[in-house]
């Protein structure tokens, strides 16, 4: 591809401002043109093979009672990916107002067809911004204009996508209202506060961080009064320097009508360098949409002490082991730091045909390393998007994929994926200090092999580009992980508009 060599002035100028290196560009186009790498020797994880591991009720138990005696010795962050846009979470409303406008629409035969928007538009009344919307409609118009059901669900539909000033899809989801209470409703931004003064508490040392759209920052902060909690609350946006290029099906690179080169959001890896930016010795990532308020989230803040307490204890012992191989580094120090690693990472390592020399070397460098906890769900899910060992020529180690990262014609991937009995919900609790406090570069300890080719629309043509190794995929790869068996409970986002129903059923 020489694309590259005949950038105008103005396309440099434009690279540069964006914080963008040529040959960064170069190589990112390279890998679009020659999509996903193949990952040998991946195998599904799963409880029988060591990949997940089934806490007892004792150590449940302890690792509440560790993180609820220590917490506040340590400086807390939650981490919460927040600028997602709604509009997929109304696709099928979106669908609704596509469909009804055809001749010879029948709504009853409509909601048959789709149940999920049947229960969405049988409970309207028990969504928490069916008051303001409604209000707005009996302002407008007669209610002889409304006087049919169809008419009154159209009229709701079409205000709640289109409208911008009384309707939602043009937000992030964390500015919806999901939750409605006797005396006030909360969006999922408000929630996630509750939860970290519920988890942390507000005499500790917490700190509560949401990556948004910029363009929204004053809307997330006009809420934050209405909840009169005293807790720390930062914002970052996407670097516009993590931007990759779009490309045509036929590897052309796109520019606009200006001329200008056309770049796109690079997902949810391009956050690794907001969360590098960090100063906490813990942090919880946990995603914007999953998330209950009130005593429903009370079996939630129990297991995130759970993982948050495991974290706590297995970082203490990877510490107390790089004093000891540092201070010692004799045969039965190294014995058991090969146990420790046995019992939470590699249930089959083993570096027996190492010198004494080398495995001192090398177990420091395998324990010298950001930690995660990661909570996994049994699902019946069969295809990617979970917990996976993938196996190199020195280590094994438990590391979640995604669907994409699977080629669909490698039968090995396909095989391995279907066995996979757990998906990943995010709620992953990291320790980013190394033992003397001094914070990891966690760009080092990503797989750049690990990005991921995504088919768009734009406009009217089919495009492709990159994005960047996932946060908690490729972006993750190299960090020590275990995976914890949790209840499904615990997973409750809203993908769909009629999860907020769901939810409230189940509630």
């Amino acid at each position: 591809m020489g694309a590259l060599k005949k950038l105008s002035k103005e396309q440099k100028a434009q690279l540069k401002k964006l914080g963008k290196s040529l040959e960064q560009t170069q190589r990112h186009l390279n890998q679009i043109v020659q999509g996903i790498r193949v990952h040998s020797k991946v195998q599904a994880a799963t409880v029988e093979n060591g990949g997940i591991k089934v806490l007892t009720h004792q150590d449940k138990v302890d690792s509440q009672n560790l993180f609820n005696a220590h917490k506040g010795g340590f400086i807390w962050t939650k981490f919460v990916p927040a600028s997602g846009a709604a509009s997929r979470m109304f696709s099928e409303v979106f669908q609704y107002l596509d469909q009804q406008s055809n001749p010879g629409f029948i709504l009853d035969d409509y909601l048959e067809k789709y149940p999920s928007f049947e229960l969405f538009a049988k409970n309207l009344n028990s969504l928490a911004f069916y008051s303001s919307i409604d209000q707005y409609l009996n302002k407008k118009y007669t209610s002889f204009a409304l006087n049919t059901p169809q008419k009154y669900l159209t009229e709701f539909c079409d205000t709640l996508v289109h409208n911008k000033r009384v309707g939602f899809s043009h937000l992030p989801k964390g500015l919806i209202p999901f939750f409605k209470t006797e005396h006030q409703s909360y969006t999922p931004f408000q929630a996630h506060i509750l939860e970290s003064v519920n988890l942390f508490g507000i005499e500790n040392k917490s700190n509560l961080h949401f990556t948004i759209d910029e363009r929204f920052k004053p809307r997330f902060q006009s809420l934050i009064p209405l909840l009169n909690q005293n807790i720390k609350i930062n914002f970052s946006s996407q670097c516009p320097s993590t931007d990759t290029p779009v490309m045509s099906l036929d590897n052309h690179w796109l520019t606009d009508e200006k001329g200008d080169l056309h770049f796109r959001k690079g997902g949810h890896g391009a956050l690794l360098k907001n969360l590098n930016a960090i100063d906490s010795d813990f942090v919880l990532i946990k995603n914007i949409d999953n998330i209950l308020v009130d005593n429903h989230n009370e079996a939630v803040i129990q297991w995130l002490k759970v993982l948050c307490g495991t974290l706590m204890k297995i970082k203490s012992e990877i510490d107390a082991s790089l004093l000891d191989l540092d201070q010692k580094g004799d045969a039965e120090t190294i014995n058991r730091i090969i146990k420790l690693i046995r019992l939470h990472f590699d249930p089959q390592f083993d570096i027996e045909s190492h010198s004494l020399e080398s495995k001192q070397r090398f177990l420091e460098q395998y324990l010298n390393k950001p930690l995660r906890v990661c909570a996994m769900i049994k699902s019946s899910k069969s295809a990617g998007g979970g917990p996976f060992w993938h196996h190199s020529s020195d280590r094994s180690s438990v590391q979640i994929f995604e669907e994409i990262e699977f080629q669909k014609h490698n039968q090995e991937h396909q095989q391995e994926a279907s066995k996979t009995q757990f998906i990943n919900p995010v709620l992953i609790a990291c320790s980013i200090k190394d033992r003397f406090g001094k914070a990891f570069d966690l760009e080092k300890f990503s797989n750049p092999n690990r990005y991921m080719i995504v088919h768009k629309t734009m406009g009217n043509q089919q495009i492709k580009a990159i994005e960047w190794p996932g946060l908690w995929n490729g972006g993750m790869a190299d960090w020590n992980s275990v995976f914890i068996d949790v209840p499904k409970d615990v997973f409750r986002p809203v993908k769909k508009v009629h999860d907020l129903i769901h939810r409230k059923a189940q509630n």
